[in-house]
């Protein structure tokens, strides 16, 4: 009921996004349960040090995210401005366009890494005992490849998003994480497995689950849905005009954001990557709950924008901030009694020192309060000045990392708090920025 006043309004736009926010902090309320559950089962299910692994290896795959160019979150804009304008037909062809692209650099990412992988050291990068190295290499090699069939077919994700039928998205998530979860704990309790078959699980139930929800949602908006003969290739510089400086944010997250598992790995070891984690996942609540409202409002903003519509704009920010502090106040209980949730969830003492929850809290907290800024800069498309503050940042990162690592011996903790040292931009430029676009003052870099 207290939340419920922010959603409500007779504008479709609000309604629409009410309808997202209700559905979306539901299912990603069950998808949060789900992943508590099978935290502790697929730990059980493999050997510490295998599950490190993992978690590194899954870590990776994401690098192979970006390798679409930024196609995804530039379909995501641009297919959010034609339907705003109700150009069906634009929308078909964006649409077709972006299939086709990213099959074909899929296609070529698939090649690239056929040939690379033979001179990869896998036992070496993840600092492991030889004789894992015939499994892990044959779990890498899966993994990637069903990865890039997958991500062809998450690229609905974008579409739905631009319908503002994101909450759908989730629902595939749920659906997805169930019968994952469902699977390594019938495994579970018949064998001892490894790393190999939970990375077989873990990557095939997404491509059924997406797959049979693409066929789903094309069904239902067969006004949109790709054809081949509406593919158009001259409207892919449109799409990356876009999609290319989203491309470069991306890649400066990959570098703030994704390569902690690797350093821990080598730094500490494999078991110390399982702990972060544990902390890791258990904060992440925060940034999860948060952007689950947030995320919607992303196409939102676009459409508002489009529209002229400032006022609305403004209510939804002010909206935002409200329901961030209360997540946040929420989250402040979870860390006073941090300590006793981990052996509940667990069922084991792994021993997480209290500061590097207290950090985890604070990094997570200042984190998704940059979302309130990010998402609607990154729905009107003004995101040069990101792009180069993001550059900085990474390059930052790892010399920072290494001072607080090698240098002040802060352990775990100097992780997150290398990421809070670098994360200048949403924090103190984008409210600046955002700011000066509502109110029509934003010049040069502020308006690009």
């Amino acid at each position: 009921m207290i939340l419920s006043k922010y959603f409500k309004s007779d504008n479709i736009r609000s309604n629409k996004l009410r309808r997202n926010i209700i559905v979306s902090v539901f299912l990603q309320g069950i998808t949060m349960l789900i992943s508590l559950i099978l935290f502790p089962i697929s730990l059980r299910f493999v050997s510490i040090e295998q599950y490190g692994v993992w978690l590194t290896i899954s870590s990776i795959l994401l690098w192979f995210s970006y390798f679409d160019l930024g196609l995804g979150t530039g379909l995501k804009n641009k297919l959010s401005e034609s339907l705003a304008k109700e150009d069906y037909a634009l929308s078909r062809k964006y649409i077709s366009t972006a299939y086709a692209v990213l099959i074909l650099i899929m296609a070529g990412v698939g090649l690239f890494y056929f040939i690379l992988s033979g001179y990869i050291d896998w036992v070496k990068l993840f600092n492991l005992n030889e004789k894992f190295e015939t499994l892990i290499k044959s779990t890498i090699n899966l993994v990637i490849y069903l990865f890039l069939a997958r991500f062809v077919l998450q690229l609905v994700n974008s579409i739905l998003d631009s319908l503002q039928l994101l909450y759908v998205a989730k629902i595939f998530n749920v659906i997805s994480q169930f019968l994952i979860l469902v699977s390594i704990y019938l495994l579970s309790q018949y064998t001892k497995g490894d790393i190999f078959i939970l990375g077989f699980i873990f990557s095939l139930t997404p491509i059924i689950v997406f797959l049979v929800g693409s066929v789903i949602v094309f069904l239902k908006y067969n006004n949109i849905s790709p054809t081949i003969k509406s593919v158009d290739f001259s409207l892919t510089r449109s799409l990356y005009s876009l999609g290319i400086k989203f491309f470069l944010i991306q890649i400066s997250m990959l570098v703030l954001f994704q390569t902690s598992s690797i350093l821990i790995i080598n730094f500490f070891g494999p078991e110390s990557v399982v702990q972060y984690n544990v902390a890791y996942n258990l904060f992440a609540m925060i940034n999860v709950g948060f952007s689950t409202i947030a995320a919607p409002y992303w196409t939102a903003y676009t459409n508002a924008w489009v529209k002229g519509d400032i006022p609305w704009i403004k209510k939804t920010n002010a909206n935002l901030i409200k329901i961030w502090a209360a997540i946040v106040f929420f989250a402040l209980i979870v860390l006073i009694f941090s300590e006793q949730i981990y052996f509940f969830w667990l069922k084991k003492d792994l021993n997480i020192p209290f500061k590097l929850s207290m950090a985890m809290y604070v990094y997570f907290s200042l984190f998704s309060f940059c979302y309130i800024y990010n998402m609607f800069i990154n729905g009107v498309g003004k995101i040069q000045l990101q792009i180069i503050s993001l550059g900085i940042s990474a390059i930052l990162y790892i010399p920072i990392l290494v001072l607080f690592t090698k240098v002040f011996n802060w352990g775990l903790v100097s992780f997150p708090l290398a990421l809070l040292t670098i994360n200048f931009y949403s924090l103190i430029i984008a409210p600046i920025q955002y700011k000066k676009l509502i109110n029509g003052t934003a010049r040069g870099l502020f308006n690009k």
